[in-house]
This record gives structure tokens, sequence and C-alpha cells, in this order.
């Protein structure tokens, strides 16, 4: 117990440290950076299996400069896709179907939220899962709520896609057994499956 104890404990120390060492560098990033990269990952997305064979797309809405998924909103919207977006109740997180940027109003944590309360009960699609790190083998550090990873395993049938810059992967990331790992992650250099 004690080892595990230990073991659990040093895990959460390291991802402490990643989480602040790689926002400082995200929060390093221009606007244009933003925009720029952000632009070369929807490209790269949208040719993807992953992304076409999919009608539903859960999309997060980015702040501190996070990779910018409003172009891949606009595409997903041009390709007829449904797009389900993330609202927070408490230490729950529901998706709920969006069809415009008017559809928004700031909420937990200062992230845009759907307005409306209506969950959507979605059984497969693709999820777009955000992260302040990860490694080449698609090991993720969200922000520590837990949010993804309760939301996915309650719907495990969702196909996992990641993105993050580049300067967000790092050499290593501590995983744990209830850490869920996408099944590809697309920076603006590279594709890691």
């Amino acid at each position: 117990m004690n080892t595990f104890n230990n073991k659990h404990d040093d895990a959460i120390r390291k991802k402490r440290e990643i989480r602040k060492q790689i926002k400082k560098l995200r929060s390093e990033l221009t606007p244009n950076d933003i925009i720029h990269k952000s632009d070369i990952i929807t490209r790269r997305i949208i040719h993807e299996d992953i992304y076409t064979k999919c009608n539903n797309i859960l999309l997060y809405m980015p702040i501190n400069n996070e990779v910018d998924t409003t172009m891949l909103f606009c595409k997903a919207l041009e390709d007829g896709k449904n797009i389900y977006c993330p609202k927070v109740y408490g230490e729950n997180m529901e998706f709920i179907h969006v069809k415009s940027f008017d559809e928004f109003i700031e909420g937990s944590y200062g992230i845009k939220e759907p307005i409306s309360d209506e969950a959507a009960n979605i059984d497969d699609g693709l999820i777009i899962m955000p992260g302040v790190a990860f490694d080449k083998h698609r090991n993720r550090i969200g922000y520590g709520g837990g949010y993804y990873d309760r939301y996915i395993s309650a719907h495990n049938r969702l196909r996992k896609l990641a993105i993050c810059f580049e300067c967000q992967i790092v050499n290593e990331v501590p995983s744990e057994a209830f850490d869920i790992k996408p099944e590809m992650l697309v920076t603006e250099d590279n594709i890691y499956r």
C-alpha cells in the first residue's frame, strides 16, 4: 500500500511541475503563433479518417493559449457535422449540441460554455481532448480536474484525438491506471499515433 501511495504522490508531484513549466512556455506564444499553428493543426485533422468518418465532433473551447479550435469548429459546421461543446456541472462535464458561436456564454473557469443545458447522449463520435502536456506515447496531463477522464470513461465508444502545440511535448508524462490516452495526438509538426 505504501509503495502505491508513494508512486501516486510522485506522479502528482511530477505532473504539477510539468504543468507549471508547460503553461509558462505556452503563455509565451504570440497571438500570431497561436493562429498559425492552430491552422496547421486543423488542416492535419480534417484529412484524417478519425475526423472524416465521424459525424459527431465533441470540441472544447480554448483558453490560456490553447490550440484555437474555432477554425475546426467552422470546418466541422461546413462539413455538416454535429458539434458538441462541454459544460461543467460541479464535478461532471456534459456535452451540449451547438450550431454557432452565438450559443455560448462565459462559464466555469472563464471558459466559453453553451447557453443551453440540454445535455446530449452521444453514443459515437470524435472527442477532441485538450491538455497541458503530452509525451510522444500520447500520455496526457490535463488541468487536474479529471473531467475528460471521467467523461470518456462513461462514454467509452468515442474516438479520442488530442491536440497541442509541439512545445507542449515533454520526454515523459507520468501515467496512472485511470489516465486516458488519446488514439492520436496532433501538433503543428507531428502526428503521434
